[in-house]
This record gives structure tokens, C-alpha cells and sequence, in this order.
């Protein structure tokens, strides 16, 4: 959607001689960049909310159970492999659209 809204700015780019690796790279960087900006917004939210849930045990059992709220853990490699996996397809996603200018 970036690069169809963006093909008026594309032709001025073109039109003062930019080249067609620079406007790839553009693209790409921002693709790459909303896919960023998204993962780490939906990080601080989720960590958040483990946080919440282990301090405050906002979301309750239902029933007769030992612990009176759902137990989350937060662990770093989890935090580590989602931001790699998600910049990873992130990039590819990006990648994609890109090569196609």
C-alpha cells in the first residue's frame, strides 16, 4: 500500500535522479520500520500485561483451583525469539513490494 501511495513521490525521486536502488531501499526501510514500530508496540503492551497479571491477577480461575488467577510467566527468550521472528518476516514482508518497483 506504501508504494501505490507513494508513486506520485517515486516519480519526483526519479525525476531528480535518484536511483532505482535508493527508492527500493526507501521502501524497504519502511515497510521494515511499520512492521518495528508495531512489534514494539504489541511488546509493551503484552509485558504489560504479564506484568499486571502476575503482580494483580487481573483474569481470576474459574473454579476450585490451587491459585486464584491464570499464572503467566515472562521470559527473555521468548521476548527474543518473537522479536526475531517478527522482524524477520517483517523484512521479508518488506522485501517483497520492494523488488517489485
Amino acid at each position: 500500500m506504501l508504494i501505490i501511495e507513494k508513486e506520485g513521490d517515486m516519480e519526483t525521486l526519479r525525476s531528480m535522479g535518484a536511483p532505482e536502488p535508493l527508492l527500493r531501499r526507501i521502501f524497504l526501510l519502511e515497510g521494515w520500520l511499520v512492521s518495528l514500530v508495531g512489534m514494539g508496540i504489541g511488546l509493551v503492551i503484552g509485558v504489560g500485561f504479564v506484568l499486571l497479571q502476575q503482580r494483580y491477577g487481573l483474569i481470576a480461575m474459574p473454579g476450585n483451583f490451587m491459585v486464584s488467577a491464570y499464572p503467566v510467566a515472562l521470559k527473555a527468550s521468548d521476548l527474543f525469539w518473537t522479536v526475531l521472528g517478527v522482524g524477520g518476516v517483517g523484512y521479508l514482508m518488506a522485501l517483497i513490494p520492494s523488488r517489485k518497483l
